[in-house]
């Protein structure tokens, strides 16, 4: 039983050993020159290989993140369509939401790696609620989320005074 154990103990070892060989071999500069190893060779698993080769995984490379914006939209109606506009193109779309008596909404603008012409850095990222354009722009940034309050350009409060008798 106690070798039974060690031998299974042994062969984890081993398994791990190769997989660190192998993502060495991936992330390490390339041994031969460029003419030899191919750019992009298949992933092989063999212990035993005469020639080391460049591993590649595109799997790992994923698109930027979407900019998110958040916040009040003074004038809209809950579920009233909200679409975010860079360049014309559309980029993200939202429906603002009630919460706690206020007209709230989030909305993620693709980035120009998700869906080609839309957000980059400095971009400027423009909004229609409806058929209402907003008036105010937001600079395309997706570093985090951005408190972006929106009023729709004909949307008008009127306070009155409190009379009690």
């Amino acid at each position: 039983m106690r070798f039974r154990l060690l031998g299974l103990a042994f062969k984890s070892l081993l398994r791990g050993l190769l997989l660190v060989a192998v993502l060495y071999l991936s992330f390490s500069p390339p041994i031969l020159s460029a003419s030899i190893v191919p750019s992009n060779p298949p992933l092989l698993l063999a212990a035993a290989q005469d020639t080391p080769q460049r591993v590649s995984f595109p799997c790992l490379s994923a698109p930027a993140p979407p900019a998110t914006y958040y916040g009040t939209v003074t004038g809209a109606e809950v579920n009233q369509p909200i679409v975010a506009l860079v360049d014309g193109i559309v980029c993200g779309r939202s429906s603002p939401r009630s919460v706690d008596d206020q007209v709230m909404s989030t909305a993620d603008v693709a980035a120009d790696s998700q869906q080609p012409g839309c957000g980059a850095s400095g971009r400027t990222v423009g909004f229609t609620i409806g058929r209402q354009t907003v008036a105010t722009m937001a600079r395309w940034q997706n570093a985090g989320p951005h408190l972006f309050d929106v009023r729709i350009a004909n949307a008008w409060s009127l306070w009155l005074p409190l009379m009690r008798r």
